[in-house]
């Protein structure tokens, strides 16, 4: 009886040193959401969230809170006549792909085709959420316009009501997900809401109006026949 109490003793005190021992099987990031191109503000400002290690962009939003926007639903749908699984998780709404979640969507109260963040072709909107001036890289646009005989891009649509969708405004915007480097600059993997992320991480969720290109990112332009590379425009930037 003592030698078997004595066993027990042991094994309970490696199984408490062995769990002191372990990592924390967690990351604590920072996500933050820009609307910068449209308004030069942020929709929501950067929040610290904790995420499973090794965890992805994904995992973090889900963790990103606003008041009034606690849904969570999964719906099924078509994307391009093909069958997808739609997500809304708080502002975030996002669909399955071959190539993993995408996001397409983030919840903007207001955001109407009445209420827009410019009026037609980027020129100043008095929306009171709207920066009340012309889109900044109109010219860079009209220039890629003009190389690749691409015609006028702007489609001047609000697709969805209180939302900020993919092709709002412009054949080419949507959302992106970049993660701050090294040097302190935000750049993107291209992996979107799949991003593995590691402890100290930043994130920006940020709404492009030509394919990154109004981010400081090098990107890809379809010329109708292919995608071809660009380079980001000149004084671009993300935050």
């Amino acid at each position: 009886m003592k030698y078997g109490k004595k066993v027990l003793a042991l094994l309970t005190a490696a199984v408490m040193t062995m769990g002191m021992a372990l990592p924390a099987l967690a990351a604590d990031v920072t996500v933050a959401v820009s609307t910068r191109v449209l308004n030069d503000k942020y929709l929501v400002e950067p929040v610290k969230v904790t995420i499973p290690d090794n965890g992805t962009v994904l995992d973090a939003i889900k963790d990103v809170k606003v008041s009034g926007s606690e849904k969570t639903t999964e719906t099924a749908g078509t994307h391009n006549g093909n069958p997808v699984t739609l997500y809304e998780t708080g502002i975030f709404n996002y669909r399955s792909s071959e190539y993993g979640p995408y996001l397409y969507a983030v919840d903007v109260p207001g955001h109407s085709s009445v209420n827009r963040y410019f009026d037609d072709d980027g020129t100043a909107s008095d929306w009171s959420n709207a920066s009340g001036e012309d889109y900044t890289y109109d010219r860079a646009i009209a220039d890629l316009e003009a190389k690749y005989n691409l015609g006028n891009t702007w489609n001047n649509i609000v697709h969805v009501d209180n939302e900020l969708t993919e092709l709002d405004y412009n054949n080419n915007s949507g959302w992106m997900v970049l993660t701050k480097d090294a040097d302190g600059k935000y750049t993107t993997n291209n992996n979107g809401l799949s991003t593995v992320l590691k402890d100290g991480d930043e994130v920006l969720v940020s709404f492009t109006m030509f394919m990154g290109l109004d981010l400081g990112q090098n990107s890809y332009i379809n010329n109708g026949s292919a995608w071809v590379p660009e380079s980001a425009f000149p004084g671009s930037f993300a935050e």
